[in-house]
């Protein structure tokens, strides 16, 4: 059932911050360092990227009964309440803010070598930084 807006619960009710600003908060947080899409996904909307990279990166590493005796034991990273899960749209929305604000130049991104990050499936990854304050009187 819907509420009236001219109610109280309407009126005290509060605004949370948007995918944007809440991106901007944690980046201007983290000054000097450079994030992929994925990590910001994994702080800002608690998804597992991160885990699953890490778990693929096991299943590559560690003979396949290796593996399997350490998912048996609940010793892969996640444990066994892992479950590769991420809202899409969210982390398509992650990307749209984060275009957005390197549009106007609160965020910066550059192009790096995927090795860096140890990924499989790519050569090459897209990393963020808050960019500092930007003065729009001089733009």
């Amino acid at each position: 059932m819907p509420i009236s807006t001219d109610s109280e619960t309407w009126k005290n009710a509060e605004t949370p911050p948007g995918l944007r600003k809440r991106t901007l908060t944690f980046l201007r947080d983290h000054p000097n360092q450079a994030y992929r899409i994925e990590e910001l996904a994994d702080e800002l909307i608690d998804a597992t990227l991160q885990i699953g990279e890490e778990r693929s990166r096991l299943e590559r590493e560690l003979t396949e009964d290796e593996y399997k005796q350490r998912s048996h034991d609940g010793e892969l990273p996640g444990g066994d309440d892992y479950y590769p899960l991420v809202d899409l749209h969210l982390f398509r929305d992650i990307g749209h803010a984060l275009s957005d604000l390197t549009d106007i130049g609160l965020v910066e991104r550059r192009e790096v070598g995927g090795e860096v990050f140890d990924l499989v499936h790519k050569d090459r990854a897209n990393v963020y930084t808050y960019a500092g304050d930007v003065d729009y009187n001089n733009r």
